[in-house]
Parts: structure tokens; sequence; C-alpha cells
């Protein structure tokens, strides 16, 4: 699999789907950091067998009713209109459950559809990921991952400021093992979401937004509020004395001084 092919997010015929890239981004920069971590163990072939399995791990399925997801897709679609039509929706507020409910039933992230499982704790994010390598070997001429799986989980920390976004790595696990911190520090300043950055659309898309964060164990997407000036702070006074101030004082300089 190529990675940055497969994490295109926008849709080109899909209006303003553009959200679901703002929304699926982090999702996306679990993917991409869980790879990028793997990716330095390429030069180690002795350390294949240590960090990938013949088997995948049973990740944990989101239930939800026919009803609920319905419910959940509906308004994500209704809010992307209502911004799209130059409206103010307020915040998108995305929980656990519509993270995973748009990953099993986005086109655009079909890749990952019963291979990752995202879970929010607070303001943290953390994905489980089970993902065969098969195209990863064929990509590099690895025939020692053919047949086998990267199991794993990653924390990532989101930041976002001016339209930039940032995704970090903050912690993980493979086959059940925490990542060595002298791993983790390789990473340390590594932005995963920078791709989506250099993206025109996706850029374009993030300088509507006020904010992207995570808390109180939600994705909560902002969009700018237009700017507007009040009919009171428009009006600006006359100049001069109002009338009344000025007819009070012609009468008092009429009346002649006490002698």
């Amino acid at each position: 699999m190529n990675i940055n092919d497969q994490s295109k997010l926008t849709q080109d015929n899909a209006g303003n789907c553009w959200i679901y890239g703002c929304a699926s981004v982090v999702v996306i920069g679990i993917v991409g950091a869980i790879v990028a971590v793997f990716g330095i163990k390429y030069a180690f072939n002795k350390l294949i067998e240590n960090y990938t399995d013949d088997t995948p791990i049973e990740l944990p399925t989101i239930e939800v009713s026919e009803e609920e997801k319905t419910s959940t897709l509906n308004r994500i679609d209704t809010w992307m209109q209502s911004f799209d039509g130059g409206e103010e929706p307020g915040p998108l507020e995305l929980s656990q459950q519509d993270i995973n409910v748009m990953i099993q039933n986005n086109p655009e992230l079909s890749d990952f559809k019963d291979r990752l499982y995202v879970t929010i704790e607070d303001s943290e994010i953390k994905g489980q990921v089970s993902f065969p390598l098969d195209d990863i070997a064929t990509e590099l001429g690895m025939d020692s991952l053919k047949g086998r799986y990267f199991n794993g989980s990653l924390g990532l920390e989101v930041l976002f400021e001016d339209g930039y976004l940032e995704v970090y790595m903050t912690d993980g696990s493979l086959k059940g093992e925490a990542i060595p911190q002298d791993q983790l520090d390789m990473f340390a300043n590594q932005n995963f979401a920078e791709q989506y950055n250099q993206d025109p659309q996706m850029d374009e898309a993030f300088k509507n937004l006020e904010s992207i964060v995570i808390e109180d164990g939600k994705l909560i997407i902002t969009p700018k509020v237009a700017e507007s000036t009040s009919e009171a702070e428009v009006a600006e006074p006359e100049f001069g004395a109002p009338p009344e101030e000025t007819e009070a004082a012609e009468e008092e300089s009429s009346i002649p001084d006490a002698a």
C-alpha cells in the first residue's frame, strides 16, 4: 500500500466533503505514524519477527443500530451543507463512536475499515491497528513481510493554530510492548499532518476553521465566524454639540451679568 495515495481525503465530486478530510486527518495520521515507526525497522531484518505477526489481531468493533448510524452521518452531512451554503453551523463535535462510524462508512477510508479503531480519552486520541503488510512487502521488495501483519497502537497529540495542523506521536506499543523511548524520540518533531497542510484544498479548508481540538472525549471542529459590525458600532456621531446643549448654551449667554 502506498500511504500517500491511500490518504487522499478530498473528494472532487463531493461538494463540501472536505470536512471528512479535516476530521479524518487525525485518524490517517495514526496510520501514517505507525508506518513511519515501522519503516525504520526495514533495515534490520532480524527485528522483523519482533515487530510483526503472522496473524491479525481482533480489533474492537463499533456497534450501532442502523438508525444511529444514519443519524450520525446525516448530522455530519447537514453540518457540511450548512457550512458550504455560507451559513454558520457552529462547531462539529465528533465522539469516538462518530469517528469509528466514519471509518466504517466513508468510502475515502475504506482501506482502514476493520483495520483501525479509534479511542478518545479526555484530550488524547489513540488508534489500534491491525494492518496487512503484503502491499508494503511488494513495494519494498521484502518477501519476508508477505503474509504478516502490523499490530500496534499509538497515542497522538493534535494542535491547530492559524490554519496549520500538527499531529505528533506521544506514545505507542507494538505487539503489546511499549515502543522504546529512543524510538519515539526519533519522531518527536515530525508532524504527521504536514502533507495535508501542503495540499491546496486542505489548506484552503483549514483557513476557514477557527480550531481543531480534542477535549472532553470529542474531536471538535470549529469554523470561523464571519465578522460583523452592529448598527450601533457603524453609526458615527455627528460633529458638533447636540441641539439641546446648543440651545442651553445660547440661553445662558443671553442672561446679563449681575451688577
